[in-house]
């Protein structure tokens, strides 16, 4: 029985490899189906990478890098929990840092993990509240850049205007987080332009133009 025992905590061990002998291909299977998933619909990539977020810091906490695999505990998914820990769109910084401590990540944790908005696209409805009544003043957030708050007001006309049917319609119309990629840079390149937006005042969520208005 004790042999029987060791066995299973053995297999139970969190490991990179836990699949190397069962399944020796599974890492280059995944990559086919990530990639394959991905030339169907762009935003996949970054739907996978806000779906493994919401599993570290809903779940697991902690900074970490090595993806450890082996996991028999990962039964359920709660959108509640996700929805009270994870940061929203409209959190002030001090929620957002506090947030983030909770779970063992600090300030630099912060700034690292929202440059992966450098991909993927928001819905109208994360940023509407910045260009037409932001903070209930009856004016557009005034730390975005001009030209791009004009654009946004074309795209995402403001829903108190419309019907209620149509509100739905335009709060799920998209646009990219990371805006006004440089010529020759595609849009759905993981890189640092991100961060260049947020010096240009170009940041498309509250929670990111709190990054450097604070």
């Amino acid at each position: 029985m004790a042999i029987f025992m060791l066995f299973l905590g053995a297999r139970s061990q969190l490991t990179p490899y836990f699949y190397e002998r069962t399944c020796p291909n599974l890492l280059n299977i995944v990559r086919y189906k990530v990639e394959k998933a991905f030339f169907k619909e762009i935003r996949m990539a970054a739907s996978l990478l806000r779906l493994h977020f919401h599993d570290c810091f809903v779940n697991t906490g902690g900074p970490t890098w090595n993806v450890l695999l082996g996991r028999r505990d990962g039964f359920v998914s709660s959108k509640a929990a996700a929805n009270i820990s994870i940061p929203s769109a409209f959190d002030s910084l001090n929620n957002i840092i506090s947030k983030f401590k909770k779970v063992g990540l600090d300030v630099t944790d912060v700034v690292s993990l929202s440059g992966s908005h450098t991909i993927g696209l928001a819905r109208c409805a994360a940023f509407n509240n910045r260009l037409f009544n932001f903070e209930q003043t009856g004016r557009p957030d005034s730390s975005m850049d001009p030209h791009m708050l004009f654009q946004l007001q074309l795209l995402c006309p403001n829903v108190s205007s419309y019907s209620a049917d149509l509100d739905s319609e335009i709060g799920n119309l998209t646009t990219p987080l990371d805006r006004d990629s440089p010529i020759g840079y595609p849009p759905n390149d993981f890189d640092n332009h991100y961060f260049q937006n947020l010096l240009n005042r170009k940041a498309l969520l509250t929670s990111d133009q709190v990054l450097l208005n604070s």
